[in-house]
């Protein structure tokens, strides 16, 4: 109690810290100490600092001063409300690749709070003030990571779905993300023209907005279109956030074959 949970097992030796951060050591007064298991780990890596903070209070408020994973509950993935980037089951690209995208644990920016790739993803000391600033704007913490893809709804202005993703790489790399971005462009001009509300959010009238509108708000703003492994959603997304937490995207799934005779994007 005081400073950590203690949880002893003969493997997978972590403990939760009161400030709700989760660290590996090798051993503590001569014993094994920490999380007894991987499942453990990942359902506390589920959840947010704030949430484990309150994991780590109603443990040391036991006698036995043990965490009760049975009260747990992180979500399982079948909700209604699961974003679209967690939605995917499917994918052209191999787990690997899209691994390989991941901020690594040389990354100076960035760190897992779990498993790379399955937990959350914070910046590390000393934060990047630009990227925290968009972090806290949004109210997080960090970014999410499922199946080694990140999931940046929380941090995104607008979401559309384009009728034609392009891939590429190299040259044409670039040429099938202009494409992209422009008809993410038409498409969010046109929600903005069918709603008031929305067009308001973005400082703009309804009714005569086109897609070179769009294009000079994100320019302006430091925003891009962050193309969503399911080759059909993209979300408006700070250049920033983007760039920082590295992925393998809906490009990537279509060099990796998703439109191809038995690609997941053909079924």
């Amino acid at each position: 109690k005081g400073k950590h949970i203690r949880l002893y097992g003969e493997v997978n030796p972590w403990v939760l810290l009161a400030d709700g951060t989760i660290e590996e050591v090798e051993s503590l007064e001569g014993r094994k100490a920490g999380i007894s298991t991987q499942a453990e780990l990942d359902k506390l890596s589920g959840l947010k600092t704030s949430e484990r903070i309150d994991v780590y209070n109603s443990a040391v408020a036991r006698k036995d001063g043990k965490i009760d994973f049975d009260s747990i509950n992180v979500p399982d993935g079948t909700g209604t409300d699961l974003p679209p980037a967690f939605k995917q089951t499917k994918f052209a690209s191999s787990y690997e690749a899209r691994f390989n995208q991941t901020p690594s644990e040389m990354n100076t920016k960035v760190g897992f709070e779990g498993k790379r790739g399955e937990s959350l993803a914070t910046l590390k000391q000393p934060q990047d003030p630009k990227v925290k600033q968009k972090l806290d704007e949004a109210g997080i913490e960090g970014i999410h990571y499922k199946n080694a893809v990140p999931d940046l709804s929380p941090v995104a202005k607008g979401q559309v779905e384009i009728d034609h993703m392009l891939g590429g790489t190299g040259k044409n790399g670039g040429k099938a993300r202009r494409a992209n971005f422009a008809q993410a462009d038409q498409k969010l001009a046109d929600q903005l023209n069918s709603s008031p509300e929305l067009a308001r959010q973005f400082g703009m009238q309804p009714g005569a907005i086109k897609a070179s509108d769009i294009k000079r708000y994100r320019t302006q703003n430091e925003l891009t279109w962050h193309e969503l492994n399911d080759v059909k959603t993209i979300q408006l997304v700070p250049s920033e956030i983007n760039s920082t937490f590295g992925h393998l995207g809906g490009v990537g799934e279509i060099n990796a074959g998703a439109f191809e005779p038995g690609g997941f994007a053909n079924e």
